[in-house]
């Protein structure tokens, strides 16, 4: 299950890709639910990552929101 986070404060603080320069920026949340895990072996579970949603740039794997943010925006 991943839950993608594209509403509120969290949209207004993340900055485009450092990449591409698309605004088309999610942060994504993996989680474990109904005792299902996540079929792709590269995820970990109760996590936080941001991607671009065009050319597909991402973080890693943070254990909060803010610091998955955080990482992104302070790309260079």
């Amino acid at each position: 299950f991943r839950e993608n986070r594209r509403k509120g404060l969290e949209m207004e603080q993340l900055k485009p890709c450092p990449f591409c320069g698309s605004t088309n920026v999610i942060a994504t949340y993996n989680s474990e639910r109904d005792g299902q895990i996540i079929p792709r072996t590269d995820v970990t579970l109760n996590t936080w990552t941001v991607e671009c949603q065009e050319c597909l740039s991402g973080t890693g794997y943070e254990k909060t929101e803010q610091a998955a943010i955080e990482r992104w925006n302070g790309r260079v």
